[in-house]
């Protein structure tokens, strides 16, 4: 009587199958997916940054120069 006990094995043996296999598909899901947010992550900041670049040129337009003294 090994027939039960041969299922129970086969079934333990696809369970782990499974388990690995969706475990590494998600895992792979996780780093595209990461990856995937930092990239919108330095496109927010680019974006970010031309804003504060128009900022800082828009503020220095009021802000009177400091004149440089001549060596």
């Amino acid at each position: 009587m090994t027939f039960p006990s041969e299922i129970d094995v086969n079934l333990d043996n696809l369970k782990q199958r499974i388990f690995s296999f969706t475990r590494t598909y998600y895992m792979i899901f996780n780093i595209i997916h990461f990856l995937a947010s930092i990239l919108e992550q330095l496109k927010r900041q680019r974006h970010y940054k031309r804003i504060k670049n128009l900022k800082i040129n828009f503020i220095s337009n009021f802000i009177p120069v400091k004149i440089q003294k001549n060596k």
